[in-house]
């Protein structure tokens, strides 16, 4: 990729440089155009070159990754030497405008695309060993949703729903995903309003493969309510800690056990985390932008599959051996002896 001519001068790279630098030989343009470009075709009236083509493909996938709204990538486009570079527009070339990328992302939206690629992608993680299919680590988050009724309708989003989590009420939708146990990969999505339980998307999650499954507390029973989970041998779902930290028939030296054990499994359990900090603090989808759980799924999916590449793209990280993880403080342990 080209360098500004700052860049040249100064000898810095931007975080938006790096960001490209890292994903870039990892998205799989090619693909994306064979699977695109005919039902894109058909749609533009002028027939569309391939070139202006590759450039709005480009665009949508720098607006994804900055997480910036459609007026926002397009002045971007004219103000940032970075970003025109990534989307591979010279001097001579003309800028797509705001509205252009907004139907190029509806025509993805309608024909299902962001969720054809994020099936190819791990199909493509399965022949490529990256996903090994032993564990899966359950868990959502909570994408809001404006509760501001200044709009055409004069009300909130009707497909979103309410929740309460650490005792603040939450307006949005709820994304669901499954996440390799051992690569902390997302394999399985799943997007419904905030008000579903966790436990109502499980069975779309999961592969049937699994020896393990991993979750929260919200997932209790978790067998009760799901096919697939219910034929999996190990299930490590967290207790409450007030079931075993409040419990008077336990010893001191039994609550102590279970505290132990439910920070060995949340360290397994924590790999579910890390992509929702790409998705929410790196490409900024920490709210929706459009009305509709279509949209919002179809662009959360899309997320999920930029998270992944993202993982990839970063060196592993060294495992520290429990010498030096430390020991466990007891005076973290709220007990009562007696």
């Amino acid at each position: 990729m080209q360098t500004s001519l700052y860049q040249r001068k100064v000898g810095k790279v931007t975080r938006t440089q790096k960001l490209f630098n890292e994903v870039t030989p990892l998205v799989p343009f090619s693909d994306w155009e064979k699977m695109i470009f005919p039902v894109y075709k058909k749609k533009s009236a002028d027939g569309c070159p391939k070139k202006q083509f590759k450039v709005v493909l480009r665009t949508f996938l720098a607006r994804m990754l900055l997480g910036m709204s459609y007026e926002q990538i397009e002045n971007a486009l004219h103000e940032n030497e970075t970003v025109r570079n990534f989307c591979g527009i010279s001097e001579d070339d003309d800028i797509p405008s705001d509205s252009s990328i907004w139907r190029f992302e509806t025509l993805l939206t309608e024909n299902g695309f962001q969720k054809k690629m994020f099936k190819e992608h791990v199909d493509g993680l399965i022949i490529k060993g990256k996903l090994i299919k032993r564990g899966t680590c359950v868990d959502s988050t909570i994408i809001d949703a404006p509760t501001s009724k200044r709009n055409e309708e004069k009300s909130k989003d009707p497909e979103a729903g309410w929740t309460k989590k650490a005792g603040n009420h939450r307006h949005g939708f709820k994304g669901h995903t499954g996440t390799d146990e051992d690569s902390g990969l997302i394999h399985s999505v799943k997007f419904t309003a905030a008000n579903e339980h966790d436990l109502s998307a499980v069975e779309d999650l999961l592969h049937g493969e699994e020896k393990n499954l991993n979750g929260d507390s919200a997932y209790l029973k978790v067998e009760e309510h799901s096919a697939k989970a219910a034929k999996i041998e190990n299930i490590n779902i967290a207790k409450r800690r007030s079931s075993y930290l409040e419990n008077t028939k336990l010893s001191p030296l039994q609550k102590l056990k279970q505290v132990i054990i439910a920070r060995y499994f949340a360290k397994v359990r924590a790999k579910v985390e890390h992509p929702y900090s790409a998705i929410k603090r790196i490409f900024k989808f920490r709210y929706t932008r459009t009305r509709g759980i279509t949209k919002n799924e179809a662009r959360f999916t899309f997320m999920c599959l930029l998270a992944n590449i993202h993982k990839l793209s970063r060196p592993p990280k060294e495992r520290k051996s429990e010498s030096q993880g430390g020991t466990l403080p007891i005076s973290d342990i709220n007990v009562k002896t007696a």
